[in-house]
């Protein structure tokens, strides 16, 4: 769904021994549906100012695949030569990012942008799943989620035997799922933020029952959708049973931590913020401020060991 409220997908024409025949659509408010025209068989994967893309066959064969862009009045076709190529995503500059079957059958991630086509590392379920406005990357390489940004790759982190990024921001936050240490039981949802790939499970009160497990899009207010479950779903909990809707609020991330000093970094919805300290999770009091209303800020707080266990917590009063 673009930000002009534009909603692409497919829907299935016909269905025959082969498989499902499908025809991609564009949706608008002022228009309603519409089916993309002069296509055999495909499906619409993303869309935003600069047109629509997504997968398309030409021909009744349909041996070939290309990844298409669609401007609303012409096409743009692009597979470098392979069997398949996938398009996910198109920022509004018009940069595309997908997945392309190479002619050595290769599975790698690309960038398509100004009718070049670049690969990126890949292997085995190798693909890319989002661009921003800034034209970084994310998606999956050999099995490790990894962020494409000024002509380099950053791997994100080490959880699990395998990762994938999903969704990123015009903030650089991404998010996507991980398996632990086998694919017969179920994910973990991640978030990647300030170069550190965090368990969301992590921000979650550990009493919420919730477990969630594949987070699939973030927005530039860091608004999270995914899918989870809460105990008592069933027997096949990794499925993802639930939708799940994450508002941030804060976040600490400790540096550096002494007997007498805690050092790190909070991060907010939307600030001023307040660092309350207790010793027996009843009694709060303050003892630092953020007031610049930044979304993020360095804290250093001095301990007393002679006090016994100290319990920190950031507060926003209100955040919208």
């Amino acid at each position: 769904m673009s930000d002009q409220g534009t909603i692409v997908g497919e829907f299935i024409q016909a269905q025959g021994q082969a498989g499902d025949i499908c025809q991609p659509f564009c949706y608008t408010p002022d228009q309603g549906v519409r089916q993309l025209p002069g296509l055999t068989d495909g499906t619409a994967r993303g869309v935003s100012r600069a047109g629509i893309v997504g997968i398309a066959a030409t021909n009744g064969f349909r041996t070939t695949s290309f990844g298409f862009w669609y401007t609303g009045g012409n096409y743009a076709f692009f597979g470098d030569g392979g069997s398949s190529c996938l398009a996910r995503d198109i920022n509004d500059e018009g940069a595309i990012v997908g997945t392309l079957q190479t002619p050595a059958e290769e599975t790698r991630p690309f960038i398509y942008r100004s009718g070049e086509l670049t690969l990126l590392a890949g292997g085995p379920g190798s693909g890319a799943n989002a661009v921003n406005r800034q034209g970084e990357v994310v998606g999956t390489a050999g099995g490790q989620a990894f962020l494409y940004g000024n002509g380099s790759v950053t791997n994100m982190g080490a959880f699990g035997i395998y990762q994938e990024a999903l969704d990123i921001n015009d903030l650089g936050n991404a998010v996507g799922y991980y398996y632990y240490a086998d694919t017969f039981n179920p994910p973990a949802a991640f978030i990647f933020h300030d170069g550190v790939m965090i368990d969301l499970n992590e921000l979650i009160p550990t009493n919420s029952a919730w477990s969630l497990r594949i987070a699939n899009s973030i927005n530039n207010g860091n608004w999270i959708v995914g899918r989870g479950n809460r105990a008592g779903d069933g027997f096949f909990p990794w499925s993802g049973t639930r939708g799940f809707l994450l508002v941030p609020g804060p976040m600490l991330r400790v540096l550096q931590a002494t007997a007498t000093t805690l050092e790190g970094r909070a991060y907010f919805a939307e600030g001023p913020a307040v660092f309350e300290r207790s010793t027996d999770f009843i009694h709060w009091a303050p003892v630092s401020t953020n007031a610049t209303g930044a979304a993020q800020a360095s804290f250093s707080l001095a301990l007393d060991p002679s006090k016994g266990a100290d319990f920190y917590r950031v507060v926003q009063p209100s955040v919208p």
